[in-house]
């Protein structure tokens, strides 16, 4: 899960369904994410390799119709800058009865949608100021007229990119 606010290099997981909705067996399975860096279980891709999904039958009770596979990415700055990860999968299976056939679906967020799956992310702008003495040249007793140089450090402390920073 991620933090709240989410931090750069936090992973979003992402459990993916692929189920044969269709009325023939499907093997040669393939899954490719669209998200650049999004990465596949290596077991998960190797299991699609060699899983053949069964037609799902009339009463809804059929096995071995569907396989789940597990795909991580590491949240980056671009990401909580704009509030949010689109992400989309899309799968492909070759008929056993045909295997010149060859069906594809992009996922969404059910069986019946393509949409894709958004994950928000929360966004918390934050700055932080340290002022401090970085030298002095005071007379004995101090008098107006002494010099006082000033040092400041401004941290980004928030999870979002900050720009036209002013120290006034």
């Amino acid at each position: 899960a991620l933090s709240n606010p989410p931090q750069v290099g936090e992973e979003i997981v992402y459990t993916i369904i692929i189920r044969n909705t269709g009325n023939v067996p499907l093997n040669t399975i393939t899954l490719a994410d669209l998200l650049p860096d999004v990465v596949i279980d290596a077991a998960d891709v190797a299991a699609l390799s060699t899983v053949v999904l069964q037609p799902q039958n009339a009463a809804g009770t059929a096995t071995d119709t569907e396989i789940t596979v597990t795909a991580r990415y590491a949240l980056k700055v671009a990401d909580i800058d704009a509030g949010a990860v689109i992400n989309t999968a899309v799968t492909t299976g070759n008929s056993t009865v045909d295997p010149g056939t060859t069906v594809t679906d992009q996922g969404g967020t059910t069986f019946g949608t393509d949409d894709p799956t958004t994950t928000s992310l929360a966004q918390d702008p934050l700055i932080s100021l340290v002022k401090s003495i970085t030298g002095a040249a005071l007379s004995t007793p101090p008098q107006a007229g002494d010099l006082i140089t000033y040092g400041f450090a401004v941290q980004n402390t928030g999870n979002v990119t900050l720009n036209d920073i002013q120290l006034t």
